[in-house]
């Protein structure tokens, strides 16, 4: 019999421990990020500190919370924007830049400009978007190449069948280290 009793306490201890392991508290507390004049909705998980922004294509990993929180980037300069150059291109509802950092910041993201045209030269829309880039992805460094991509929002095509586009950075964000 207390082979039993100490069975049924194990079990018990387990469940409540696995309930307040991962129901209570919640796994991520929320916040919120201001950015400009937008506001993003942002988790951060309380056991990893990792943080999570919500964008249109689902929740993108900003980093570690004192990275995202404390540093979330300031506009930089135009002489610095000058020393950033890629390449884009559309595959699916993606939209893919790589891109080599010249500059001597960070980048904890971008913000472009992408306008689609039909074949027949006309606009099928003109739109931008926010890159972000996390550091512990190596992106966003000064003096490295790294890949960033976006969720486009609607399938525009295959590698073989990609429409005609013109991209531009508008805007990049980050901080000096």
């Amino acid at each position: 019999m207390t082979k039993l009793k100490a069975f049924s306490f194990l079990i018990a201890a387990i469940i409540l421990f696995c309930f307040t392991w991962f129901i209570w508290p919640t796994r991520y507390y929320y916040s919120e990020m201001k950015i400009g004049s937008n506001t993003y909705p942002i988790r951060i998980n309380r056991i990893t500190n990792s943080t999570q922004m919500l964008m249109p294509s689902g929740w993108v990993n900003l980093g570690n919370k004192d990275e995202a929180m404390d540093k979330p980037g300031e506009v930089i300069p135009n002489s610095e924007l000058a020393k950033l150059d890629g390449r884009g291109s559309i595959r699916g509802s993606s939209f893919i830049v790589n891109m080599y950092n010249g500059s001597g910041w960070i980048i904890t993201h971008l913000e472009i400009n992408l306008t689609v045209k039909e074949d027949s030269g006309s606009i099928r829309f003109s739109r931008k978007y926010q890159i972000w880039c996390t550091k512990e992805q190596n992106r966003g460094n000064p003096l490295t190449s790294s890949e960033y991509s976006c969720d486009l929002g609607e399938y525009l095509g295959g590698y073989y069948q990609t429409p005609k586009f013109e991209w531009s950075i508008l805007a990049a964000y980050g901080y000096k280290e």
